[in-house]
């Protein structure tokens, strides 16, 4: 089965931006999706300067306008896999810096921190951790260095842990 994303209005009608896989289903085999809510709020102030110019070429007059759109983006991110054999979770706990706007205090977007693997009795089988870190991107001389437009986020380890042992 796929569903859409179909709540985005970002041209001030909803409209279908994704599609995301909720079950495979097979002869043998059904396997489950489930995803978790996630909404984006994107401002960006864009200015514009008009010059107005005659005949003459002399400069007549001049406006500036300037408007900050708000977007709203709602996503999916994936949180668990079910099958017969067992489930794996998806952990997202740490806040993304490199996306925009948050819609409350309580809703982020999030970075995938950690991936559990079960068996069909429920018992944990493997971990792995994940790391990350931020650099800027390379048009970022004109944004100030803490702006979430000019950080790009970067994978820095996957640590693999099998009960009390773990290996980078």
């Amino acid at each position: 089965n796929v569903e859409s994303t179909d709540d985005n209005s970002t041209l001030g009608y909803p409209f279908n931006s994704s599609w995301y896989l909720t079950k495979i289903q097979s002869q043998f085999e059904n396997i489950d999706f489930e995803y978790q809510d996630e909404e984006i709020l994107e401002k960006k102030t864009i200015s514009q300067v008009r010059i107005y110019v005659n005949e003459c070429k002399e400069i007549n007059t001049t406006s500036r306008f300037s408007f900050t759109p708000e977007i709203r983006i709602k996503c999916k991110r994936l949180s668990r896999i079910d099958w017969s054999g067992g489930y794996i979770i998806f952990e997202a706990s740490t806040v993304r810096q490199d996306v925009g706007h948050h819609i409350s205090d309580t809703e982020y977007s999030k970075a995938l921190d950690k991936i559990y693997i079960y068996n069909k009795q429920g018992m944990l089988i493997k971990q792995y951790n994940l790391k990350y870190s931020y650099f800027n991107g390379i048009n970022c001389s004109f944004e100030p260095s803490g702006d979430y437009l000019c950080k790009r986020l970067k994978l820095d380890s996957i640590t693999e842990v099998n009960g009390s042992a773990s290996k980078p």
